[in-house]
């Protein structure tokens, strides 16, 4: 099973949801918008820097400080059965929610209808399929649905200012960014997600690359 893709939410403008269904998923998730999160300032900081060894590292622990506070998902073990019911009758999702409409796709969205809408990409682009076990068709819904939290709740606020600002390239920032979102950092929090959706005590795994210190950072020639 492979990663899935790496969407901006910037450009998607709406999904197939309503607000009433909002509340069956799990209700509004708490709003994160405002003064970025210690955690976000990290990862800007690592992005100004072009810190790309450490991306992957600071990503993680942004994401799991945004899931523990937002709520996790709540809903992933009904979104999931629907995605499998949906899998075994030839890949046609039951929607399983009345009144569906088009609804505003943005940093307010809540976790479980992103989660939902991440799922819906994985079944139609064949990335979840009848033969995956059950635990491993979860664990693909939180890694998609945590790769758009990373938009949503940091990349889609941190990137448009370091571009205006002209401290960085968005093709290049766009490539470190999908990379680090890719790899093996990310999974492992989705299993941690997985394994406790409601996202209590979640934690980014061990980082990857030792924290530079200081010293080392002053001392770095620029240029």
């Amino acid at each position: 099973m492979t990663a899935g893709p790496c969407v901006s939410l910037a450009k998607t403008k709406s999904i197939t949801e309503t607000p009433s269904s909002a509340t069956h998923l799990g209700g509004p998730r708490r709003s994160l918008t405002g003064v970025l999160s210690k955690a976000w300032r990290r990862v800007r900081h690592v992005l100004e820097a072009s810190e790309t060894s450490e991306l992957e590292d600071v990503l993680v622990r942004a994401l799991a400080d945004t899931a523990r506070r937002s709520g996790g998902l709540s809903a992933l073990d009904t979104i999931t059965a629907l995605l499998q019911s949906g899998i075994g009758r030839g890949g046609q999702v039951d929607l399983g929610w009345p009144q569906y409409g088009p609804v505003e796709y943005g940093p307010a969205t809540p976790n479980d209808i992103l989660a939902w809408q991440r799922g819906r990409v994985l079944l139609s682009t064949g990335e979840i399929r009848a033969e995956d076990d059950l635990s491993e068709i979860r664990v693909a819904i939180c890694r998609s649905t945590l790769q758009a939290m990373a938009y949503r709740d940091g990349i889609d606020r941190i990137a448009p200012a370091l571009v205006s600002s002209s401290h960085r390239e968005i093709g290049a920032m766009t490539r470190w960014i999908d990379q680090a979102l890719a790899g093996r950092q990310i999974e492992r929090l989705a299993r941690r997600l997985s394994a406790r959706p409601d996202a209590v005590g979640l934690r980014a795994p061990k980082r990857q690359v030792k924290r530079r210190s200081t010293v080392d950072l002053l001392n770095e020639p620029i240029g």
